[in-house]
């Protein structure tokens, strides 16, 4: 049994079937801003949601960059939950700083 994982961060695509009566004011509140996140439908009365649906097929890796400076790719240990290695910005940083050392 590992003592340790990986654990790593992607992008993905999420769909959300709209029905033909709630097209329009999806549009109106998509084109307003009235929806930071699409799946806010669900706690909204005014629509009839159907559950969303994984596209597996769209996983892609994200970067560093991408995500702000924080890690993407971590090595976690298993019983304690922690960290033991990133890749942020900060990690790569200490770690360089240790090398000039």
């Amino acid at each position: 049994m590992s003592k340790y994982y990986l654990d790593y961060k992607v992008t993905i695509w999420l769909r959300i079937p709209v029905s033909e009566k709630d097209k329009d004011k999806f549009l109106d509140d998509i084109q307003n801003d009235n929806l930071n996140c699409p799946a806010e439908i669900f706690n909204d009365s005014d629509y009839d949601p159907k559950p969303e649906e994984v596209l597996f097929e769209t996983t892609e890796f994200i970067t560093v960059d991408e995500n702000d400076g924080s890690s993407t790719i971590e090595i976690v240990e298993k019983e304690s939950g922690k960290t033991i290695w990133d890749n942020s910005f900060e990690s790569e940083a200490k770690r360089k700083l240790e090398n000039v050392k």
